[in-house]
């Protein structure tokens, strides 16, 4: 029994760590801006995923799936009043994967490595409700706003 408990604990903690929207501040949002594909404020219309964190649902949660309605687009192929589908990744990946877990009405800033489907990540503050999180859409608008004015595809220096 015991090491059944601690493989969960060791599988669902970094979930708890990293899905924290407390911890999600700004002060990498130009690293994580770089990396993702896809970067989008979304509104939830529709969701598969059980209901909260519970060991009941844990794993269940890894084939849930929503539908997301862009509300803002920085970054990617998406523009506002796109829908676009979110799961699990459609192919085979090393480890698992713990997705973050939106429900119908959230509002969430979403960082993409994957984006058929959108891939809802919960490592590394790659998901940020936005109810929880501070103001990461002003500081995302200044990004892309210094970006412009810096020039196509200059990278901003750190200070």
């Amino acid at each position: 029994m015991r090491p059944v408990l601690l493989l969960a604990t060791l599988l669902f903690s970094p979930y708890r760590v990293f899905a924290d929207d407390a911890h999600c501040d700004t002060s990498d949002l130009e690293q994580r801006f770089d990396a993702a594909k896809l970067v989008i404020l979304v509104h939830v219309t529709d969701s598969t995923f059980p209901g909260r964190d519970t060991p009941d649902t844990s794993g269940r949660a890894i084939s849930g799936t929503a539908k997301l309605l862009v509300v803002r687009s920085w970054k990617g192929a998406l523009r506002s009043g796109d829908s676009v589908m979110a799961g699990p990744p459609n192919f085979g990946i090393n480890g698992p994967w713990i997705p973050y877990r939106v429900y119908v009405g959230d509002e969430v800033l979403v960082f993409a490595d994957v984006v058929d489907p959108v891939w809802l990540d919960s490592f590394f503050c790659k998901m940020i409700d936005v109810a929880h999180a501070g103001d990461p859409i002003a500081a995302l608008d200044s990004l892309v706003k210094a970006r412009a004015a810096a020039g196509p595809n200059q990278r901003l220096e750190r200070r």
